[in-house]
This record gives structure tokens, C-alpha cells and sequence, in this order.
């Protein structure tokens, strides 16, 4: 179970990524929105158990469930674009388990 201190955390990490989005930072402050911050929460523990950020989850479960044929990512800076490409060389986030 998180503790406490962890949603906080979370909420300040996703705000930090919400720039422009206003109409979901005001969602995620919302008082029912508990149950979104612990599924996130949850998923911020398998990344970081895989060494990887949420973005990279994210595109590694997109690959192995969703059978897509096309997978559109988005970057604001260079950095941001390499890190979400770095999924396509993690073999223990592509590979099955």
C-alpha cells in the first residue's frame, strides 16, 4: 500500500507534465480522483522496478498488447524523444514474461 507521501509526489510529477493541459490538472486535484492516483501509483512502482520512466512503460505495453501498427509518440525536447525511444533497446521491457 503507498503511503501518503507518495500520491503527493505523484501529483507533482504529473502536474510538472500537464503544462497546457489545465482541464486535467484540475481533474487529477479533484477529491474522487484518489483511485486514478494509486493505478498510477502502481505503475510508477513496475517502472521503477523495470528502471524505466512511466512513458516507457507506456509504449512497452502498447507494443506487446495492443498489436498496433502504428504507435504515435510525442516529445517537447530532444531529451524527451530519446528517452521514450530508449523502450526499442530495453529488451526486458519488450521481451515476454
Amino acid at each position: 500500500m503507498r503511503q501518503s507521501g507518495q500520491t503527493s509526489k505523484f501529483l507533482l510529477v504529473t502536474i510538472r507534465y500537464l503544462q497546457g493541459f489545465h482541464w486535467l490538472k484540475t481533474r487529477l486535484e479533484a477529491k474522487d480522483s484518489e483511485p486514478v492516483h494509486r493505478k498510477v501509483g502502481d505503475l510508477l512502482a513496475i517502472a521503477t522496478q523495470l528502471n524505466c520512466s512511466l512513458a516507457q512503460l507506456a509504449i512497452a505495453w502498447t507494443l506487446r498488447h495492443s498489436s498496433p501498427s502504428t504507435i504515435v509518440m510525442s516529445a517537447t525536447s530532444v531529451s524527451q524523444l530519446r528517452e521514450n525511444l530508449q523502450v526499442f533497446k530495453a529488451s526486458h521491457m519488450t521481451a515476454q514474461r
